[in-house]
């Protein structure tokens, strides 16, 4: 809904300040990862021109073979970080979530220790702040993921548009 992206800018900034480096880690992962398969289709174009090339030359099978190795090596690289990145991406929103977790519960019982006494005596405070407690750190990293999918989509989406618009501007 619109309150999502209306507390969107202020839900980052409670993330930045409690792990600004596994934030930026993972943006990076995700922009990363999200143009893997603009490179790995276009590697596969690379390979198919090749062989239809080197068919249409009667190229001899060692000199073919020596052609395309490297083309196919780079084509498995690719699906090797793209694995790489998937465990680097796992490891680095624990890590976020977890950091988040104490930031959040820190911030919580820092507040609560400046309220009134009175406040501990009501039944309605301590509902409200176990809601707080369950509910407050996990929303900010649920809309944070979302945001960081959408962005990848959106990442190859428009690599995937400029790799069409590269073999055909039509």
């Amino acid at each position: 809904s619109m309150a999502i992206f209306k507390n969107m800018p202020r839900l980052f900034r409670l993330v930045w300040r409690a792990t600004p480096g596994a934030l930026i880690v993972s943006v990076m992962l995700t922009i990363t990862s999200s143009l893997l398969p603009a490179a790995q289709i276009y590697i596969s174009k690379l390979i198919v021109d090749q062989v239809v090339l080197l068919v249409e030359s009667s190229t001899q099978i060692s000199v073919m073979a020596e052609t395309l190795l490297p083309l196919v090596a780079g084509g498995f690289g690719l699906l090797v970080l793209q694995a790489i990145l998937q465990q680097l991406d796992i490891y680095t929103t624990q890590v976020m979530s977890d950091r988040f977790l104490l930031f959040a519960n820190t911030q919580m019982l820092e507040q609560a220790t400046l309220l009134d006494l009175a406040h501990y005596e009501s039944s309605k405070f301590h509902d409200i702040l176990n809601r707080a407690q369950q509910s407050g750190s996990a929303y900010p990293m649920r809309v944070l993921r979302t945001t960081l999918r959408l962005l990848g989509q959106v990442t190859r989406l428009f690599g995937l548009l400029a790799l069409l618009f590269r073999f055909n501007p039509l």
